[in-house]
């Protein structure tokens, strides 16, 4: 657990390093901020889950978050997503201010980022959306 746990740690100080470095450059110019600004996160909740799978039952209670709690979004999908090294994603997708966004909750970590940058260099065998019907 401690080599999973070291490993999220470093890939959570990398993301803030990089955030951090995105949010000063759009700082600069307060009008480009204020349009485009939308708050991301890469952290533990739960370091006692690290190394765990990513649970369909986590992210899809945070779909039914996002999907109550949020007006601001649209297009809000959830995904499942399988690896050629047969990692398992459950991830929603959604828009937010103009740009897509991908959360998810695995391994006792949360992460908020940009659609884009977080498929970049990721090939997955099996990618599709998952229906979700409330009754």
């Amino acid at each position: 657990m401690f080599n999973k746990l070291d490993s999220g740690i470093k890939s959570i100080n990398n993301f803030n390093n990089v955030y951090l470095m995105q949010k000063c450059i759009l700082e600069s110019n307060q009008e480009l901020y204020d349009a485009r600004f939308v708050e991301q996160w890469y952290y533990y909740y739960d370091s006692r889950l690290a190394g765990n799978k990513c649970d369909v039952i986590d992210n899809l209670k945070l779909y039914h978050l996002r999907n109550v709690e949020r007006t601001d979004i649209t297009h809000l999908n959830l995904h499942y997503a399988k690896t050629f090294n047969n990692k398992i994603y459950y991830f929603i997708v959604y828009r937010e201010k103009g740009e897509m966004y991908v959360e998810m909750l695995a391994g006792g970590m949360a992460l908020k980022t940009f659609f884009t940058s977080w498929i970049d260099g990721k090939k997955f065998k099996v990618k599709q959306k998952i229906d979700v019907e409330y009754y």
